[in-house]
């Protein structure tokens, strides 16, 4: 089988996917193959079983192609971590020649079934109590590549057949911020504060494999990818995976689905299961059969060969917290608060221990810390300051890689990820409240007749709170606007700066400008504003210059500024509100105080002082 190294590309980048080339074709990049192999895995997973089981034939084949594994090989370089296995290879020695031979070796060894694991390295950690190692076990970087090779084939084929219940390890849509944001949505739109934050007991070696292969083979049928997954991840005991190989989430996903996640919808739809690996969420409205849920969840586990550690459910009502997926979540009010729990800490430092040997361990403790920033959306920006940015130094100084990053650093991620926690938490409380599956399989248990052929588009609500302000003698200026998300009522942008020299009206309005120029797509927007001139300019004289009275801004003053915000209301869908200063509303006297401070800066950093 000749193969191009990568160099090949289509003219034109749309020319790979508008004629609906078949995914085996050698054609475009080695990322325009994989793209090609996900839709029509996607397609085959929604069709009918006999569609199915002829795909499933073809796994194999798909996922032995050397550009699928040249991909494999290339993820691990990029995010496989630092740690060598024990026959000291290491990925990013290989050249570019050298990396296409190795990916032809994997690809012939799956073909003919013949790939077998290398030898595992053992690597002792202290213990978070710092007392006594912990044993921790390293796969080659060549046994993760080809792990990869295949979870990138069998993935986006299985994906679709879960249910909603399980959240983690799965494509984009069900990443921690949507599983975080999923819980909240539920215990704000349907009062359940009590929680079970239960943790299956070494789920990934207490696995039973005759029962793994045999939820495997219920999904992908008796086919060689199978028995080549068998080959790599089954050990010769009768209990165990491979606890962090790259294929161990899809296989715990697998037997879980079957044995658990849709046992659960089908008897106990008053409690959702949120499941991420092995980590169970239970989320009731009330006190009523919660001990009897928790003992069904206890024996139904038990009854597939796993534990549960005994954790009790926990009323957030009551001033208590609960600790999941290495958060600290509580109640503050009606609003619920992320901290970092001991749990995230222990996992932060375990990964900055395994750098401390490697040649390059200054530049990968700084990955380790920012892939672990990057989880943080939900915490607060006081918390990042006050708690988690001190702690973070000490730790990182105390192993002496100290180097690897700085406070610019921390806050620049958390900024990251707070801003896409902020659009997560939006887009999934759109779609609780409106019913929609994010593409699993409830989402395909819709007869097919009843499904639009249309993409359901959604036009964001925001509320706009703009205000301007003059300081009297000076006449220097300062504008500011916040946008509130009109159905989370979180606030997620903002912004303000100042002029010299300027008047009260015009930086009322060029609030009104800035903010509405921020958003990059229609949108409804409700302005709420303090002045009367911007509340009359938007309710009575923008409709008649849009009739055709060119007059009704021409004899304005500001008339160039109200021009431009006409263009943007026009092209938004655009309401007004006018609401009485200094009333106590928080988000006005936000706005307000932005604003004075922003002229104030305005006089302290002007050079003449005025």
């Amino acid at each position: 089988m000749s193969i191009s190294s990568g160099r090949r590309r289509t003219h034109g980048s749309a020319g790979a996917h508008a004629r609906q080339i078949p995914a085996l074709a050698h054609e475009g990049t080695c990322e325009d193959y994989l793209r090609r192999h996900e839709m029509d895995a996607s397609k085959a997973a929604r069709s009918s079983s006999r569609d199915r089981e002829t795909f499933a034939r073809k796994l194999l084949e798909r996922t032995a192609d050397p550009r699928n594994v040249r991909l494999a090989i290339e993820h691990v370089i990029r995010y496989g971590g630092p740690a060598v296995g024990k026959d000291g290879v290491q990925l990013t020695d290989l050249n570019n020649w050298d990396r296409w031979e190795l990916a032809r070796v994997i690809s012939d060894s799956f073909t003919d079934l013949s790939y077998s694991t290398g030898p595992e390295r053992t690597k002792e950690i202290p213990k978070t109590s710092g007392q006594g190692t912990r044993p921790i076990t390293i796969q080659s970087q060549i046994d993760r590549a080809a792990e990869r090779a295949v979870l990138q084939a069998v993935q986006p084929f299985v994906d679709p057949m879960l249910t909603d219940a399980c959240m983690g390890y799965r494509a984009p849509g069900y990443s921690r911020e949507a599983t975080l944001a999923v819980a909240f949505t539920r215990m704000r739109r349907e009062s359940r504060y009590i929680m079970l934050a239960e943790d299956i007991k070494d789920a990934f070696g207490s696995l039973p494999l005759q029962r793994l292969w045999d939820a495997l083979r219920s999904m992908l049928g008796d086919t060689p990818i199978v028995r080549l997954i068998r080959r790599m991840a089954g050990r010769p005991q009768r209990r165990g995976i491979r606890q962090g190989g790259s294929l161990s989430s899809l296989l715990l996903n697998a037997y879980l689905h079957r044995t658990l996640d849709q046992w659960w919808l089908e008897r106990h739809p008053e409690a959702p299961l949120i499941r991420v690996a092995d980590d169970l969420l239970l989320q009731f409205a009330d006190s009523t059969g919660i001990m009897d849920a928790v003992s069904d969840l206890r024996n139904r586990l038990r009854g597939c060969g796993l534990a549960t550690k005994g954790y009790l459910p926990t009323d957030l009502r009551s001033g208590q917290a609960v600790e999941w997926l290495g958060y600290r979540i509580s109640l503050a009010g009606d609003l619920a608060v992320c901290r970092v729990a001991e749990r995230a800490w222990s996992s932060l430092r375990d990964g900055l221990w395994l750098t401390l040997d490697e040649p390059d361990s200054i530049l990968l403790a700084r990955n380790s810390v920012l892939q672990w920033l990057a989880q943080l959306g939900p915490i607060s920006a006081m918390e990042m300051d006050m708690a988690v940015t001190p702690r973070l130094m000490e730790m990182v100084s105390a192993l002496g890689l100290c180097e690897s990053l700085d406070r610019q650093d921390v806050w620049e991620w958390h900024h990251q990820a707070e801003r896409r926690w902020r659009w997560t938490w939006r887009d999934t409380y759109v779609r609780v409240c409106r019913g929609l599956a994010a593409g699993s399989a409830q989402q395909h248990r819709v007869a097919p007749a009843t499904q639009s052929t249309m993409p359901i588009t959604l036009r964001r609500e925001v509320l706009l709170y703009t205000d301007g302000s003059v300081l009297r003698r000076s006449r220097a200026g300062g504008w500011a606007f916040l946008f509130v998300d009109a159905l989370t009522e979180m606030r997620w942008y903002w912004g303000s700066d100042s002029h010299p020299r300027t008047t009260n009206n015009r930086m009322e309005l060029t609030a009104v400008l800035r903010g509405l120029s921020t958003l990059n797509e229609p949108t409804r927007v409700r302005i709420v504003t303090d002045s009367r001139y911007v509340f009359d300019g938007i309710k009575e004289w923008i409709p008649l210059w849009r009739e055709g009275d060119r007059r009704a801004l021409k004899r304005r003053r500001n008339r160039r500024l109200w021009e431009r915000v006409a263009r943007l209301v026009f092209h938004h869908d655009v309401t007004c509100e006018w609401t009485r200063s200094h009333q106590g509303r928080v988000e006005n006297e936000f706005v307000d105080q932005m604003a004075r401070h922003a002229a104030l800066n305005q006089l302290v950093t002007s050079p003449t002082g005025v």
